[in-house]
Formats: structure tokens, sequence, C-alpha cells
């Protein structure tokens, strides 16, 4: 079992601000994905292609990881933005 956050070494150390899931995850979870995303186009379509695959005999978890910085491009701001909103109205549906 993981530790709670404000007990977490590496969290005290290194975390910077609070967790943004707000659920623990299925205690059925035997697959994590976790998709690394920064000025990408299309990650719905990612998303799409793995929801099309056969899936395992497991709970799997799909994450993905939107990154950006104090020195990115406005462009690249924006971007990261959409995608964010594109990545909300995917998981509602």
């Amino acid at each position: 079992m993981p530790l709670p956050e404000e007990k977490n070494p590496y969290l005290r150390k290194f975390g910077f601000r609070a967790s943004s899931i707000p659920t623990a995850p299925n205690p059925a979870l035997r697959m994590a994905v976790v998709i690394p995303c920064f000025d990408e186009s299309d990650m719905t379509g990612c998303l799409e292609s793995l929801w099309a695959c056969e899936p395992p005999d497991c709970a799997v978890e799909v994450m993905v990881v939107v990154n950006d910085s104090e020195k990115v491009s406005p462009s690249a701001r924006e971007r990261n933005t959409e995608t964010l909103k594109e990545l909300a109205a995917w998981q509602v549906r």
C-alpha cells in the first residue's frame, strides 16, 4: 500500500502541489499506461487507438500527463490547454 502524500519522503522533498488524481486506483489494477504529452495535436486519437484494442484480462488505468513549463512558447501552451479540454470531453463520453 503506498504511503499517504504527507508521509511520502519524495513528495515532501520535491512535491509542490496537491495530487490532481481525486480517487484511489482500482484495487484490482494490474496495468498502468502513462502517456506523456507536450504540444500534441491529436491526443484523443491516441486514446481512441488504445480504446479499440482488445482489453487485457485485468484492470487497466491510462494516465495522460500534459507537460508544461515556465519557458514554454505561447503556441505550445495554447495547444496544451486545448489538449486538456479535449481530454476532459473525451473522458466523460
